[in-house]
């Protein structure tokens, strides 16, 4: 008589994850076990022991793959299989070891009856292209060597197409003051993993997002943005959105129709400046000084429709915080010729020393700024989400606009991220960012302090950059080449500028960095800057 090995002499998850626990009410704990395997990463081999429940080793390493049968052809249906199988396996989709579907399964995902099959594996067998081990299945011998499949034709592309050059590789910098970087290790996983699992136990979290977002984030961005930037706004008033690009991209391509004069800082975010060229938009560059954006040029028509993107808060990547002159100035100026002010928060949350500004959407009681910002900083970019609080027929287009194009970002990410923001956990984090970023901006203040006076730091009170204006261009020159030679990154404002500026320099990027390797890098960041004096 068969043995029979019963479901109770099974090993349990080993892990004994909640998972396993919730499957038991409806599967076999044969199947649960393997399905633990695989999400706990704990199989990796066909012989570490787990043949010995061949019935479920069965589940987890049964090799995918796809087959076609021509029944127009006048070659006979196993013939056909076996050739097909030959071709997989000496061209490597199926790998020595590899274990093939039983034949019933074949045969029925096939359409044909299971002899053809069986007699196919027959042949295969007999000519040394697989081997059956008992109670096990058939698998590919291991002797069997891969032909190489032939070359590709060398096809580049359409000639109408330009051709681009490829993307070179980031250097590896021993001092690297990137921009962008975040604290590591700072975003409790506890906290993290218990919203995410919130997140998957509301069916909400699977279904597609609505085009302007999900209602629980949008409601918790409107409470975010009320407590820590003094904007009163609903929830639906805001929008989701992939990140402050997204939004940008969004707004060029809705607005192009009305062809309106678009005004940007020079330097300024990269990605705003290609949203708006991306639609062949007339861009004027408006230049940086210690105050923020310079507002002499805003001379359009009264009847020319105007948009002006501004990062008043922090300017990036100079630093100035935008004056409360200019902040009243420039919201006149939209009032009296119906623009759009695009006021780009991305870094708001961290201040040091100084009395936070409020956001200019904060300061706009006629509806005329449209405010952007994301979670990049707060939380992290790999997230990519971010939000527009908009005017009502902004609004109405952008959601069309992302519907139309299925532009949301993924309904579970913004289910978990909402859950994070409502138990309070966003603002648990965010203090802990505060503190740490806080000492490395006291690192950088005193790493700095005995710069040269043809160097001014700029920006140091706001977020997790700084700027080093160069005021003589001979040392800005000399610079830039002392420090590739040290192996020093410090992004020139070069890589920022879109059009002449009478400015020069370097941004400082330290929000990635330990305090330990702060305090070093800094230390030789100092010492070439002295002798290039």
């Amino acid at each position: 008589m068969k043995s029979r090995i019963h479901s109770s002499s099974l090993p349990r998850c080993p892990r004994r994850c909640r998972l396993a626990g919730r499957l038991s009410r409806s599967y076999p704990r044969a199947i649960i076990f393997s399905f633990c395997q695989i999400t706990h990463g704990l199989v990796d081999s066909p012989h570490n022991g787990y043949n010995k429940y061949p019935f479920y080793y069965y589940f987890i390493m049964t090799t995918e793959f796809t087959l076609h049968l021509d029944r127009t052809l006048e070659a006979p249906l196993q013939l056909q299989l076996v050739q097909k199988l030959k071709s997989a396996i000496n061209g490597g989709q199926l790998a020595p070891g590899a274990r093939l579907p039983s034949s019933r399964g074949l045969s029925e995902t096939l359409g044909v009856s299971r002899i053809v099959v069986l007699n196919a594996y027959d042949q295969l067998q007999a000519e040394g292209y697989l081997e059956t081990r008992h109670g096990e299945g058939s698998f590919v011998s291991d002797s069997v060597t891969a032909t190489p499949p032939p070359q590709a034709v060398d096809y580049r592309g359409p000639e109408w197409l330009p051709v681009q050059p490829a993307p070179s590789a980031s250097r590896n910098w021993k001092y690297d003051f990137s921009l962008g970087g975040l604290a590591e290790g700072l975003l409790h996983h506890t906290d993290w993993k218990r919203a995410w699992r919130r997140a998957l136990n509301n069916t909400r979290g699977l279904d597609q997002s609505p085009p302007e977002g999900l209602a629980p984030l949008r409601q918790a961005v409107a409470d975010h943005v009320r407590r820590y930037r003094g904007i009163a706004c609903e929830a639906e008033e805001v929008i989701i959105t992939s990140g402050v690009a997204s939004s940008l991209d969004l707004i060029a391509r809705i607005c192009r129709p009305a062809d309106p004069v678009i005004y940007l800082e020079n330097p300024c975010f990269k990605a705003a400046h290609a949203a708006f060229r991306r639609y062949d938009h007339a861009v004027r560059l408006q230049e940086i000084d210690s105050e923020g954006i310079r507002l002499d040029g805003l001379d359009t028509p009264q009847n020319q429709p105007s948009i002006l993107f501004c990062t008043p808060s922090h300017q990036f990547p100079m630093g100035p915080r935008l004056s409360l002159g200019r902040r009243l100035a420039l919201l006149d100026w939209a009032r009296e010729r119906d623009a759009l002010i695009l006021e780009d928060d991305y870094d708001s949350e961290f201040r040091y020393g100084v009395t936070p500004l409020p956001s200019l959407k904060a300061q706009d009681s006629a509806g005329h700024v449209v405010y952007l910002s994301s979670l990049s900083k707060s939380l992290s970019p790999s997230i990519r989400l971010g939000y527009i609080i908009a005017p009502q027929s902004l609004r109405h287009a952008l959601t069309r606009e992302i519907g139309i194009n299925h532009g949301q970002p993924p309904a579970l990410v913004q289910q978990a991220v909402a859950e994070f923001m409502d138990a309070g956990d966003m603002d648990r984090h965010l203090r802990r960012l505060r503190r740490h970023y806080e000492t490395l901006n006291r690192i950088v203040r005193k790493g700095l302090q005995d710069l040269s006076p043809e160097i001014e730091v700029m920006g140091l009170e706001a977020g997790i950059h700084c700027f080093l204006k160069v005021n003589a261009r001979p040392l800005y020159d000399r610079l830039k080449t002392a420090l590739r030679e040290n192996d020093i990154y410090l992004p020139a404002l070069d890589n920022f500028r879109h059009g002449p500026t009478q400015n020069r320099g370097f941004a400082l990027g330290y929000g990635h960095f330990r305090e330990a390797e702060l305090e070093a890098a800094l230390e030789v960041l100092l010492k070439t800057i002295k002798r290039e004096h």
